[in-house]
């Protein structure tokens, strides 16, 4: 009899040991057949259970999570998450969570990192200001990748690709008006 997929084996194990059942040494016919059924069932009901405890215990975590997962990644480098990435990212976390969350998490962090957030949408007008008194002191007429990458640099500023190239673009086209 195959143990149900989402409970730990050692967990079903144990429960049928404390029932007084050896349930892996059952050997299907007639007489056993009606046993199988409950054991079946009962296994599918503490299934069902099982994933409704972890789903509420969960949802109340989930959103703080994508949160973390998304600065991690920001604080990374990182353009986007692969799921390696959210296993390291939860590793040291040490929290482990079903498929359907780590999928939630894997999904909203995704499209978050194609985004600015919104502090770096609340600091960029004070930043292309920066940028390009910055890039006049350095005798720039314009400002190139490289020079956002430096200015950053020294501000000690990290930005996701998206906050950088809205800060290139607008420090490019505030430059050409001055």
């Amino acid at each position: 009899m195959a143990g149900c997929k989402y409970l730990p084996e050692d967990v079903t194990k144990a429960f049928w040991k404390n029932k007084g059942l050896k349930i892996s040494d059952l050997d299907i016919d007639d007489e056993t057949e009606e046993v199988a059924e409950k054991v079946n069932t009962v296994e599918e009901l503490a299934t069902e259970m099982w994933k409704q405890s972890v789903s509420e215990k969960e949802r109340g975590i989930v959103s703080r999570l994508i949160e973390e997962c998304d600065e991690w990644a920001r604080d990374n480098g990182l353009r986007g998450i692969s799921r390696s990435d959210l296993n390291a990212f939860l590793g040291e976390k040490d929290i482990s969570l079903s498929p359907g969350a780590r999928e939630e998490i894997y999904s909203r962090v995704s499209v978050l990192l194609r985004k600015m957030s919104r502090k770096e949408k609340e600091i960029l007008p004070r930043l292309v200001k920066e940028c390009c008194e910055w890039a006049k002191e350095a005798g720039l007429s314009k400002v190139t990748r490289t020079h956002v990458s430096e200015f950053l640099d020294e501000k000690g500023q990290s930005l996701s690709f998206p906050a950088r190239d809205s800060l290139l673009r607008k420090g490019i086209i505030s430059l050409k008006r001055q």
